[in-house]
């Protein structure tokens, strides 16, 4: 039998705490019992030590996590609430899916000389250093358009980026080159049936019946690129009452998952999209929402998820 943390007094009257074992055995004929005895003062020390460790990081994890639910409230205050498309758009939804409690994904819309701005823009990372990145470009928004008054995505887009790199160059002269945004912007005019679109690396799509059509951005970031840098390019698509417009991030179709656990793609995101088209708006956001939880599974979330749905 073993016997931990038992104490025992030294010849010097010490009292230490030690593992006893004893073992049944016979000496000159009678019955014995010896006695081994360890010192494990270093042993409890260690433990202690690990207890405390523990203890410290417990802690801090608990401080981090309410530090970071409390990103999760000024991230929310300063961006819309889903629910307020509506306002300019009756027929619209938000599917917003953070990977971790806030997001580096953005949504941002405002109403401007008649004409209905709406952004959709995915920040380098996510998770904290994305959700700051995220305060940035909704600020860059807010400034271009409310501001500044400026309805053109091109110019819109070009104001950003101009924003984002002296934001980001404040402190670090060139600052880090991956640091940036891509976003699909579009502004609608509903009297006209106009929409124009501007794209950094964020495509549109229209889906119109059963077909889907691409408008396509500039391949570059609101953010910092080699070279020389182009001014955004603005489309103009002519829409028609019932077109739908989709805006999105890269997280579903960068999303692991079916059968074969593969990407999703921007075909399989596409293929989805025409398959719901005779929904009604509403319902196509529960069906994306559960489109993209089967095809998940058990697989983790690889990034943060954003699509906005828009019938005309």
């Amino acid at each position: 039998m073993v016997y931990e943390d038992i104490p025992l007094r030294t010849a010097r009257g010490e009292l230490i705490a030690v593992e006893c074992s004893t073992r049944v055995t016979t000496y000159r004929g009678d019955p014995a019992i010896i006695l081994f005895a360890r010192d494990i003062r270093t042993r409890l020390e260690l433990q202690r030590r690990v207890a405390d460790q523990q203890a410290l990081v417990r802690q801090q994890n608990t401080e981090l996590l309410s530090s970071i639910r409390y990103a999760q409230r000024i991230q929310r205050a300063v961006l819309p609430e889903a629910e307020d498309l509506t306002r300019l758009f009756p027929d619209s939804f938000v599917m917003f899916r953070p990977r971790d409690i806030v997001s580096g994904d953005l949504y941002w819309f405002a109403q401007q000389d008649g004409r209905y701005i709406v952004t959709a823009a995915d920040c380098t990372g996510h998770g904290v250093p994305g959700a700051l990145l995220s305060l940035i470009g909704a600020s860059l928004f807010h400034e271009m358009v409310v501001e500044k008054r400026m309805t053109d995505p091109g110019a819109i887009l070009d104001g950003a980026r101009d924003g984002m790199i002296q934001a980001l160059s404040k402190h670090d002269g060139a600052g880090d080159h991956r640091d940036g945004m891509n976003a699909c912007l579009v502004s609608i005019d509903m009297e006209s049936l106009m929409l124009d679109h501007a794209g950094a690396f964020g495509p549109l799509y229209l889906v119109r019946g059963q077909e889907l059509v691409e408008v396509k951005g500039d391949r570059m970031p609101i953010g910092f690129e080699e070279g020389e840098m182009r001014n955004f390019t603005t489309t103009r698509v002519p829409l028609m009452r019932g077109d739908r417009i989709f805006l999105f991030s890269d997280g579903l179709a960068d999303q692991f998952g079916g059968e074969r656990g593969k990407k999703l793609k921007a075909s399989g995101l596409k293929q989805w999209l025409i398959e719901t088209s005779a929904l009604p708006i509403d319902d196509v956001y529960q069906a994306m929402s559960d489109r993209f939880r089967s095809w998940k599974g058990e697989m983790d979330q690889v990034d943060d998820v954003l699509l906005i749905g828009i019938q005309i």
